[in-house]
């Protein structure tokens, strides 16, 4: 912007006038790419959704309220590319089996942390503690035994206390104890990032436990239920569908659903901008709780069909993923 000039005033106050037109253009610049970022921004709802986050591993959602981002810059969120977004949970209420956190550890975090520790097995007691099974590797694979409880950390992530170990079937935790032989100086993973040891403690960090799409939350309460591990995020408090204001409640009420509102996302061939996109499943008479898989989405959305909404929304009913993929779990009645 060219100042205009007036006879009789000092040079100074033109360059003052000039410097503080300049800001306010800037400022006006800073405020425009601090509003396109917030418009990229996708809030995701689920309620009753089973998420395959791996071809044996289920995370059951009874509820959850979040974010969907990009994770790269000036990039959009790509339901082909799993790798194109993040997924924050705000608060959620999330349960996994004994049997997929088996699985979940010895398919991804044992082998991404590059660590010593080999074929975990967990079973959940009734006392809320966890019978944990395993090997050190050392040359060859010594097997041991423990018992675990869990607890949330001040900042967020999952901590395990291993307690009454024993090594190779015969050498005690009180005899460890004595030798001053801790986990941490045995089996600490070559990343870190991935877990840490801190002594007999193994600590979780929640946005390295799973695959992609990346997960981040804030870990709230862990406890044992039966032969579920729950694990609720954010502020501790329940989900109620009927408290949720006007924007989050999906269009179509159903016992199972994924619903997407706000931003840009691109599946298959088409791209919403803003996204009013909710995925309901097909025969919601057949069972209590939703299957989708990222890896699968698109097969499911073939055996379904979607209908055009009054708002310019998308209603799409999709198979389930038990229904299309095959799976030892049981549809539920």
């Amino acid at each position: 912007m060219k100042p205009r000039i007036f006879r009789g005033v000092p040079l100074f106050l033109y360059i003052l006038a000039f410097a503080t037109t300049a800001g306010d253009a800037s400022s006006h610049s800073h405020g425009a790419v601090r509003s396109s970022v917030h418009d990229r921004v996708i809030h995701i709802h689920m309620h009753n959704v089973l998420f395959r986050v791996m071809d044996n591993v289920v995370l059951q959602i009874a509820c959850l309220d979040g974010v969907v981002t990009p994770s790269r810059r000036n990039a959009i969120v790509s339901l082909d590319d799993k790798n194109s977004f993040s997924l924050n949970m705000q608060t959620a209420t999330t349960s996994i089996s004994s049997a997929d956190l088996t699985a979940l550890a010895n398919g991804f975090i044992l082998p991404r942390a590059k660590t010593p520790l080999k074929n975990l097995g967990f079973t959940f007691n009734p006392d809320q503690s966890i019978q944990v099974k395993g090997d050190f590797y050392k040359v060859v694979d010594v097997p041991f035994s423990a018992t675990a409880t869990l607890h949330a950390t001040p900042d967020g992530n999952m901590r395990m206390h291993m307690t009454n170990m024993t090594v190779a079937g015969v050498i005690h935790q009180d005899l460890l104890d004595v030798l001053g032989i801790k986990i941490s100086r045995v089996a600490q993973p070559e990343r870190q990032q991935s877990f840490q040891i801190v002594g007999n403690d193994i600590v979780f960090p929640i946005d390295q436990m799973f695959p992609s799409p990346h997960v981040h939350g804030y870990l709230h309460d862990v406890n044992i239920s039966g032969s579920e591990l729950n694990l609720v995020f954010g502020n501790g408090k329940q989900h109620d569908g009927d408290r949720q204001s006007a924007a989050e409640n999906p269009p179509t009420r159903a016992e199972s659903y994924i619903y997407f509102r706000g931003g840009t996302m691109k599946f298959a061939l088409l791209t919403m901008s803003p996204v009013d996109l909710e995925l309901v499943p097909l025969k919601p008479e057949s069972k209590k709780s939703f299957e989708f898989s990222a890896d699968d989405y698109y097969r499911q959305l073939v055996e379904g069909y979607s209908k055009s909404l009054a708002n310019k929304g998308l209603l799409v009913y999709m198979a389930d993923e038990r229904e299309i993929h095959g799976s030892s779990r049981p549809v539920q009645p």
